[in-house]
């Protein structure tokens, strides 16, 4: 009994203690607690994996956007899916934080922008126990090439061997840069958000710029020498032309008798010639004739009509006139002409001068010289040191200068004025700065060229097509104007680049135009792009004349040959571009870049393009540079 008593009492005291009821208030709060504890240990791995599927997401869209570049397919290129799916794999690789069903698909939408879904399941561990195994993830993406106001320049040079295809190509140079500068400007234009300002411009370059329309008038001179000819009197030497008359019966008989015959009798005629006699410049001669002439001609039936002359003593006599003068000759010169005209409008310029590269001092003709909107240079001078240039007197390298006086205004370009005084068309001579008098036909510049292949003669001298200020352009503007490119001329870089810098600047010829647009600053941009090496020739009608001749920066006997200093020129003006906050980037197609072009643009922005696709590469690569890749979801 004691035991027992002893027991309840335990137990009673048991029941009155208020400790003991812990035990099953922690028992019956456990579960709840493990569900609030394991549901966030969960949850943080499920942010954890949405989190890291997002960047992955997001760096498989910009890949893939970035691959695309410029191009715009009709459906998104394997090469694409690959990139983004390889970039998404990397940042989110399979079975990571012990997730399973990876997916990951992409879209190419209809502004070329790139949009992509990615799944992925995440087990989970304490939520498991409750019944919730797993938790279903899911984000979207998406990656556009957006643009701020942009200008940008294309120099293209359309020089001869433009013509040319490149191996492994099955269309030419011309035709390939066509093609891809209209791919650049589809993916330009379709990823160019709205209220974006996006200008083009051109400048096509050989032997000279055709700027001529672009400018305005008061920047053109009223007149300038030109290297012509005129028929002139050599008073050094004599010229003696003859004039005769024909012989003239003086006395005598002459009779004319017919008959037939079946035979053409023999001449049996006589002449008895006098002595000429001289009074003052006229000689005169006479001759007596006697005896018979005979002319026959067939008739039917084998017999001859026989026509007999008769002579007797028939005297006749022959007057010569001698006439004695002063010789023309050619007279080579720098003649002024007036090309006031020019600026109103008018094509073409007629001249008293001869134009014609053949012909004589004696038939002296008035030509029509053709100005197609070349130029000649304002003032400059030779230079010897690249590092301290004068621009005061080297007013064709100041970009900004806008014209105010006859010196820093250009001149019109116009066609056959140009000849190489002193050099013959066999290669005899040489090129000569001094006045020639002679009767030679010098070479003529503008008919310096060739026979293409297209069947067009083209000139060394020849005019390229016509250059274009920064404009918007419609698809089909920009097709119809890639159309006037044609091939022909030698490869004067200075040029280029010096006229590519003027129009693209925003504080030059064309300021008002080129100004940024409601305070929102504009990118600009000059893409270079060339198939050879600078190739001048001395004799060739250029922006500086005929360099042979005119000596206005460059001279047979100068330190640099005239191909070094184009370079030199170019290396100048390209430093002066970019002083000018615009970008540079130089592409050779087909060629190889040589130290002046790759200093010119600087380290990742040349380019070296053997054919059409890494033309298009180099294009892609240009236009991502210039846009702002990002996410845009």
């Amino acid at each position: 009994m004691a035991r027992t008593s002893s027991s309840l009492q335990l137990f009673s005291r048991l029941a009155r203690d208020n400790a003991g009821n812990t035990l099953v208030i922690i028992a019956g709060a456990l579960l709840p607690l493990l569900a609030l504890v394991g549901g966030g240990v969960d949850a943080s791995r499920g942010y954890m994996a949405q989190a890291r599927l997002q960047q992955a997401c997001d760096a498989g869209v910009l890949a893939a956007r970035k691959q695309l570049g410029s191009n715009t397919p009709n459906s998104m290129p394997g090469e694409v899916k690959n990139r983004g799916k390889r970039f998404f794999d990397v940042n989110f690789p399979d079975k990571i934080y012990g997730t399973t069903g990876r997916k990951f698909d992409m879209t190419m939408e209809s502004d070329f922008s790139i949009s992509g879904v990615a799944d992925v399941v995440v087990p989970t561990t304490v939520m498991n126990i409750f019944g919730y195994k797993e938790m279903p993830l899911k984000v979207e993406c998406a990656a556009r090439l957006n643009f701020t106001n942009l200008d940008m320049m294309m120099v293209i040079d359309v020089t001869g061997s433009m013509r040319h295809t490149n191996a492994g190509d099955s269309m030419s140079r011309i035709d390939s840069v066509r093609s891809v500068i209209k791919d650049f400007y589809n993916q330009m234009e379709t990823s160019k958000q709205s209220g974006v300002r996006t200008r083009y411009g051109f400048v096509p370059y050989a032997t000279n710029v055709n700027v001529g329309p672009l400018l305005d008038p008061d920047w053109v001179v009223d007149d300038w020498n030109y290297s012509q000819r005129a028929s002139a009197v050599d008073p050094a030497m004599l010229s003696i032309t003859y004039t005769s008359t024909t012989w003239t019966p003086i006395s005598g008989d002459r009779n004319e008798y017919y008959s037939q015959g079946t035979s053409c009798p023999a001449d049996a005629h006589t002449y008895d010639w006098s002595e000429e006699t001289v009074v003052g410049t006229t000689t005169t001669q006479t001759r007596t004739a006697n005896g018979s002439r005979f002319e026959c001609s067939s008739s039917d039936g084998g017999t001859y009509l026989i026509k007999e002359i008769r002579y007797s003593n028939y005297v006749s006599e022959k007057k010569t006139q001698q006439k004695i003068g002063l010789k023309r000759t050619w007279r080579y010169r720098d003649y002024n002409i007036d090309v006031s005209k020019i600026k109103k409008g008018k094509k073409l310029h007629t001249t008293a001068f001869d134009r014609f590269f053949m012909g004589t001092p004696q038939e002296v003709k008035s030509g029509t010289g053709w100005y197609e909107g070349c130029i000649e240079e304002r003032e400059t001078y030779e230079i010897t040191d690249y590092t301290s240039v004068d621009l005061n007197r080297a007013k064709d390298l100041d970009i900004d200068l806008v014209p105010n006086s006859d010196a820093s205004r250009w001149k019109p370009a116009i066609s056959s004025f140009g000849f190489v005084r002193g050099l013959n068309w066999d290669g005899t001579g040489a090129p000569s700065k001094p006045l020639v008098d002679s009767d030679e036909n010098f070479v003529n510049a503008t008919w310096v060229g060739g026979w293409f292949g297209d069947g067009r003669w083209v000139s060394t001298s020849a005019c390229p097509a016509a250059a274009k200020k920064l404009s918007p352009m419609t698809a089909n503007e920009l097709d119809t104007y890639l159309g006037t490119l044609l091939p022909g001329g030698k490869t004067y870089h200075d040029t280029g680049m010096i006229w590519g810098g003027r129009l693209l600047s925003k504080d030059g010829l064309f300021a008002s135009e080129n100004a940024d647009v409601n305070g929102v600053p504009t990118s600009r941009h000059l893409i270079f792009l060339t198939d050879g090496q600078t190739e001048p020739l001395d004799v060739a009608y250029s922006a500086y004349g005929v360099e042979a001749v005119h000596h206005r920066r460059w001279n047979p006997s100068s330190t640099l040959t005239l191909a070094q200093t184009v370079e030199e020129r170019f290396k100048f003006a390209c430093n002066e571009i970019k002083k000018r906050n615009i970008t540079i980037w130089v592409v050779a197609f087909g060629t190889n870049l040589n130290a002046s072009m790759t200093e010119c643009a600087g380290p990742g922005r040349y380019f070296e393009a053997s054919n059409s696709s890494e033309l298009s590469t180099a294009f892609n690569s240009i236009l991502k540079s210039m846009g702002d890749l990002r996410i845009s979801k």
